[in-house]
């Protein structure tokens, strides 16, 4: 990235990610600017720290890592101080073809590395930081053993040069870079990794002397990135002396938005493709951009730029679906998950009862494996309901099962700042937060209703909005198993609007500190309905949100025992068994969309706009 301008150009091409070079010698100004440029644009951004003054021995600027057996990280202390701060920084690299005998490194040393970056971004309230490594091929077990890819990176980033076949060809023959993908996504089954896919866009000297044409370069991008086992795909230029890059081939700009638009079924803002100008004369600063001094001996893999799948840039629209009480009903659960998983939501919250007997094996199997057949699980985050809870001990199962092979999700692209309440990892799927576009959400584990909510729980949730309003988030959605606020007889001795008597106070003095709150969601009461939270129903209520209810999933419904007057609306047409139904919301700035839908019923049977 020459300019930080050109963020927004990507950005308008479709792009939601960018591997950037900083310098770790820069300064925290010069950081905080290509941080912010990328967050005004949308862009998130992947760090490759680069040492000018003082990379490891027999290495180049590419190696900021001083040699150590297990990982050291001091050098880059002070880079990730500055980046933690931004919720567009989502990952950075540990290693640059580090099996070659270039610039070498040891499993041991890498997978240290691996365990101290993350460390220490969850020691600054980011546990969702991911390290990525150039390692170019997932290779051969001989190589990288089965037992290393976890341990030496989340995202493992894979390439092959095969413009005019300098390294293979695209798609023809076991040694192409097609059959690479295939090879890497075959090996990356039962392991928590991610792969994204780089390709150049063409090369400039010897032996890589053929640039792309831009149906060649179309076509081979939607090729790989359409065999299903990536997670990203981008463009890079290599061993072009910097400075032939995309700007200077305007004749391939088009291939970076067709990617998006043709590819992955998304859509691109402009009509006509954008031109990247470049500065005539380039001057650098110590944000980690290369000297023209420099010669190509440094510059053998430049900084790239990804396009994901599937995800809009943070901060645009996005939606997400809300579901709970499925309760074991795996037949029924996984026709909600199929109706709700054809709607393509970026998340889906599930508010609680997955099963019905307290976290027992046979029952989370199947109820997980409803998730992954509709191919939602990645981009479902979950809370215990009351029937996860009962056998002793339930919350250990829960955390244990989500943090264990073959149950460990892989968190949507898209997706950033993942923290949980703990510090130990025994709860990183019991109460945590999360963000997405302009919106945190926060997960309460409350197996039951809102009086369930320990005094520790609160302050995790009112740091997290504290957090969220200190950087400049638009929304706030928390959930949880049973609404603060009830409305039927089976969980609820409050039938009057105005009966504050069953909403605990400490949660409405949290919601008045914090006017980030846009909604909460539950199910528990097994009913689709919608609830304006004001100081009509809880008189000490000063600052107005909404509560939503979206169940059941596969449970019955609890309709015929609703107090009318706790609720604005309800879908009544539900029977108390074989029905029923979710909610979606689509974010779009300051207003969201609650959508809800009967299962069996492809068009939304109720929908009301909100605007903060």
């Amino acid at each position: 990235m020459l300019n930080n301008p050109d963020f927004a150009t990507l950005a308008g091409w479709g792009i939601n990610t960018a591997v950037v070079s900083f310098d770790v010698n820069g300064t925290a100004a010069a950081w905080k600017a290509k941080l912010q440029a990328a967050r005004d644009a949308g862009v998130n951004i992947v760090i490759w720290p680069s040492d000018w003054t003082k990379p490891r021995a027999n290495c180049n600027w590419e190696a900021p890592y001083p040699l150590s057996t297990n990982g050291d990280i001091s050098r880059v202390i002070n880079l990730l101080d500055v980046a933690t701060q931004y919720p567009n920084f989502i990952g950075i690299v540990n290693a640059q073809e580090a099996l070659w005998p270039n610039c070498p490194m040891t499993f041991d040393e890498m997978a240290g590395l691996k365990i101290q970056l993350k460390g220490y971004a969850l020691s600054k309230g980011r546990g969702d930081i991911k390290v990525w490594n150039y390692i170019n091929s997932l290779y051969s077990e001989s190589k990288l053993p089965d037992t290393q890819i976890d341990r030496i990176m989340d995202v493992g980033l894979i390439w092959k040069h095969c413009a005019g076949d300098a390294e293979g060809s695209c798609e023809v023959g076991s040694g192409s870079a097609l059959a690479m993908i295939q090879s890497d996504a075959a090996r990356a089954v039962g392991h928590s990794v991610e792969l994204v896919f780089i390709i150049q866009t063409f090369t400039t000297t010897s032996p890589y002397t053929t640039k792309f044409t831009l149906p060649q370069l179309e076509a081979y991008s939607c090729e790989f990135l359409n065999t299903g086992g990536l997670t990203g795909f981008g463009f890079y230029t290599w061993d072009a002396d910097w400075w032939p890059d995309l700007r200077e081939w305007p004749d391939l700009q088009p291939a970076v938005p067709n990617v998006h638009q043709n590819c992955t079924g998304g859509t691109i803002p402009p009509t006509s493709t954008p031109t990247l100008t470049r500065t005539p004369t380039p001057t650098f600063t110590t944000t980690g951009t290369l000297s023209p001094t420099v010669t190509s001996t440094l510059t053998r893999t430049p900084t790239p730029t990804f396009t994901a799948t599937a995800t809009p840039p943070p901060g645009s629209g996005f939606s997400f679906v809300t579901i709970g009480d499925g309760q074991g009903a795996a037949a029924n659960f996984l026709k909600t998950t199929n109706q709700l998983g054809s709607l393509h939501p970026n998340l889906v919250l599930f508010n609680g009862d997955l099963e019905n007997d307290g976290v027992t094996s046979t029952e989370m199997n199947a109820m997980v494996g409803d998730l992954k057949t509709s191919a939602i699980f990645n981009q479902t985050f979950l809370v215990r309901g009351n029937h996860d809870d009962h056998q002793t001990g339930s919350a250990a199962l829960w955390n244990t099962y989500f943090s264990t092979a073959p149950n460990v999700r892989v968190n949507p692209s898209g997706m950033s700042n993942y923290v949980y309440m703990g510090t130990d990892g025994s709860s990183t799927y019991l109460t945590y937060s999360f963000d997405y576009g302009n919106s945190r959400f926060i997960a309460v584990d409350a197996p039951g209703g809102a009086s369930l909510i320990t005094s520790a729980q609160y302050t995790f949730i009112d740091q997290r909005l504290t957090n969220a309003e200190s950087l400049g988030y638009v929304h706030a959605f928390i959930f949880f198993h049973g609404g603060e606020y009830c409305i039927t007889s089976v969980h609820c001795s409050c039938s009057a609007k105005s009966d504050a008597a069953c909403t605990q106070s400490a949660f409405v003095n949290l919601i008045n500190k914090h006017p980030i709150v846009s909604a909460t969601f539950h199910g528990h009461e097994h009913v689709l309905g919608w609830v304006h939270m004001d100081n009509a129903r809880v008189s000490s209520l000063t600052h107005p949100y909404e509560e939503f209810f979206t169940s059941p999933a596969g449970g019955g419904s609890y309709n015929s025992y609703i107090y009318p007057a706790r609720l604005d609306y309800y879908y009544q047409p539900m029977a108390s068994s074989g029905e029923f139904g979710f909610g979606m919301v689509t974010v779009s700035g300051r207003s969201f969309t609650l959508n809800l839908y009967k299962v069996g019923v492809t068009a939304p049977v109720w929908s009301k706009t909100f605007t903060k």
